[in-house]
């Protein structure tokens, strides 16, 4: 883990955010250029990958590509760079949404108001400060539908789909935005894993606990039978998609056309193809 203060790049390391499946994540600040003091979050890929014999080619010419991927409903990379083993990908800092909550004070006549971020579909799903209704359900379904097919168009699968890799924002009374973020993170990963793989398996290596529970967390949203580091195809994405509109139905009350998302949600999650 870096430090507070570290340099990566044009950037200055403000804040460890998590590790994952795909690298460790931080909240950084732009140290020159026209963003200067901007806020930006930082991608780390995993040493034991990045380390590999001829990653920093692959690693470049892949980023080249997904730094062409924008449009509705995808949150692009905007700058990546190599310094010695660290591999690093840049994207804007989302700064989400506060939400009062309520929380029980020590004298139990009396109550605290809080404040919880939410900053993805799986802080969203955590919390209980608000209610999903058919509508945003829409809105949610159209933009990721939208990020899908400009990706798979330009020939690129996301792979690891789920609630933590979409960004979400619910305004009171305004249109729910969206956005799938780290397109193509899975498959640099991957990709590493598949050099020299003859002495290396990220898989049965990993013993970080936060690595551990996001792969566990991503298997929920891939085809069963899918290993991480599997070559990955277009059902993954939609499987994703299918287990994303289960989860929040399991949320919701009751309302005109539940049975059309069911029914969707099945057959995304079945072996019955469906096309975005």
């Amino acid at each position: 883990m870096l430090s507070p203060g570290t340099r990566i790049g044009p950037h200055r390391v403000t804040a460890w955010v998590c590790d994952g499946g795909t690298g460790q994540s931080y909240k950084s600040e732009r140290t020159e250029g026209e963003n200067k003091r901007q806020l930006f979050y930082l991608k780390l890929l995993p040493r034991e990958i990045s380390e590999k014999r001829g990653f920093e080619e692959f690693f470049i010419q892949e980023c080249q590509a997904i730094e062409q991927i924008e449009g509705p409903g995808i949150w692009p990379l905007r700058k990546f760079g190599v310094m010695k083993w660290k591999h690093w990908l840049c994207y804007d800092w989302f700064s989400g949404k506060g939400v009062k909550v309520e929380k029980d004070s020590e004298h139990k006549e009396s109550k605290e108001d809080e404040f919880e971020y939410i900053y993805s579909l799986e802080d969203d799903l955590r919390s209980s400060s608000h209610k999903w209704t058919a509508e945003q359900l829409l809105d949610l379904m159209i933009s990721l539908h939208c990020s899908l097919f400009k990706a798979h168009g330009n020939g690129f699968l996301h792979g690891n789909l789920k609630p933590s890799n979409i960004l979400i924002l619910r305004p009171e009374g305004g249109q729910l935005e969206a956005w799938i973020t780290e397109f193509g993170l899975y498959r640099l990963v991957s990709m590493g894993m598949d050099i020299d793989s003859d002495t290396f398996s990220l898989e049965k290596n990993v013993t970080n606990l936060n690595i551990q529970e996001s792969r566990i967390r991503s298997s929920d949203f891939r085809p069963k039978n899918q290993e991480w580091g599997k070559d990955v195809d277009e059902k993954w994405d939609l499987y994703g998609m299918g287990k994303v509109v289960q989860e929040i139905l399991q949320q919701m009350e009751p309302f005109d056309g539940i049975d059309d998302w069911e029914n969707w949600s099945e057959r995304a999650t079945s072996d019955i193809p469906l096309k975005v």
